[in-house]
């Protein structure tokens, strides 16, 4: 079973590209956000300590923790966004860990991890591929305006929260020089640049939408077919 972890800044597309791999045969995708959200139901033990530290406030009517709410507190706030990754990181890293052996088992060809902070955890590590989503800020400001309601504060604090496209290139792919995402061995002639690194990193620019496109489901065969 090949691990491929899929990452990239938020607005890019890599929801849309994990839907897309839901229809691939033989595939398994999970989203560490839907995870993580899981964690942190009432009963369970995250939920406690989430509460404790950040209060009642951040509750729903049904005693649930609103993720909005706390959401506008985390992205705020440097030091509160930490301690709420150092609650709830840990356990969905190791939900990973024990569903990918699990899945192993199973008899699945292909397990996708899809996740934000997938590099800020160290998944790359267990992962036998980097799939790398990437967009223009300004296009994704846009989206993220347009398809979720965020207000420019919001969208500032999330962007702020990741790492940028320039910082992940410089220390994951091309640390000798200034090359851009699209300056590599291509995959495609368009959309797809391979990097031969460890894992190797294949970057998709989704700049021009191109998941939405029958091109790229010759492209995505080409890629599992390898």
């Amino acid at each position: 079973m090949k691990v491929i972890g899929i990452t990239g800044g938020v607005g890019s597309g890599k929801s849309t590209l994990l839907s897309i791999l839901e229809d691939v045969p033989g595939s398994i995708c999970v989203q560490a956000d839907k995870i993580a959200a899981a964690q942190m139901r009432r009963g369970e033990i995250a939920y406690e300590k989430i509460v404790f530290l950040f209060g009642e406030d951040i509750l729903a009517g049904d005693k649930e923790i609103d993720r909005g709410k706390l959401g506008d507190i985390v992205f705020k706030e440097d030091n509160k966004r930490l301690v709420l990754n150092s609650i709830v990181h840990p356990s969905v890293k190791n939900y990973f860990l024990e569903d990918i052996e699990k899945k192993k088992e199973e008899g699945y060809s292909y397990y996708f991890i899809e996740a934000a902070l997938l590099l800020d955890d160290h998944y790359d590590k267990f992962c036998d591929e980097i799939w790398y989503v990437y967009a223009g800020e300004e296009l994704r400001r846009e989206r993220l305006r347009a398809s979720r309601g965020y207000s420019d504060e919001k969208i500032d604090g999330i962007f702020a929260s990741q790492m940028s496209d320039e910082y992940i290139r410089r220390k994951y792919i091309t640390p000798e020089d200034e090359r851009p995402f699209s300056d590599a061995k291509l995959f495609t002639n368009r959309f797809v640049s391979r990097y031969d690194t460890r894992p190797p990193w294949i970057v998709f620019d989704n700049s021009e939408g191109l998941f939405l496109t029958l091109e790229f489901c010759d492209i995505l065969e080409r890629l599992l077919e390898r």
